[in-house]
């Protein structure tokens, strides 16, 4: 068995922290690859190799991989901040190990523009910004990322509603 680091599948929001690095961290997806029980099983035809197992990581500028906390999962890393998930449930945490938002949130975005979008467990999404504060209540029903300085929100009764980030 050895560890691969591979480039990620896509090149969406997902992808944000994958091509560089970022507070010293770039994000990796990790393939646990078994190349010689394959080999042996085989013969070594060229053919592919088997991926045992699969998950995203963050590595180190001299290629030590950064521990997460016990049990969670990366889904997203941008701007010193790991979008970590349990169980179904978010939060956010820096790189320095404390808890920006507790792992209390349905769902979750990476941070673009200093803003990132949460989601509480009824569904309703609002932004927070690197230290953890609210920055736009969680009132809407869709939100997107923030994007040239605008940010689109969706709720029920009043439709759509274009956001302009103000210093």
């Amino acid at each position: 068995m050895f560890a691969s680091c591979q480039p990620p599948y896509s090149f969406g929001k997902e992808s944000i922290g994958s091509f560089y690095f970022d507070h010293g961290l770039v994000r990796v997806r990790m393939q646990i690859i078994d190349f010689w029980r394959y080999f042996l099983r085989t013969g070594y035809t060229g053919s592919q190799i088997k991926v045992v197992d699969e998950y995203d990581a963050l590595i180190r500028e001299d290629g030590t991989v950064y521990e997460l906390p016990v049990g969670y999962k990366l889904e997203g890393y941008s701007e010193g901040r790991l979008l970590l998930s349990r169980d179904g449930k978010y939060g956010v945490q820096a790189v320095t190990g404390e808890w920006i938002a507790q792992p209390i949130f349905g769902g979750g975005g990476p941070f673009i523009g200093g803003l990132a979008p949460l989601k509480t467990e009824d569904g309703r999404w609002g932004l927070i910004d690197t230290e953890g504060n609210i920055v736009l209540p969680f009132t809407y029903d869709a939100i997107s990322q923030v994007s040239s300085g605008l940010i689109a929100c969706w709720r029920e009764e009043n439709g759509w509603s274009i956001l302009r980030i103000m210093k």
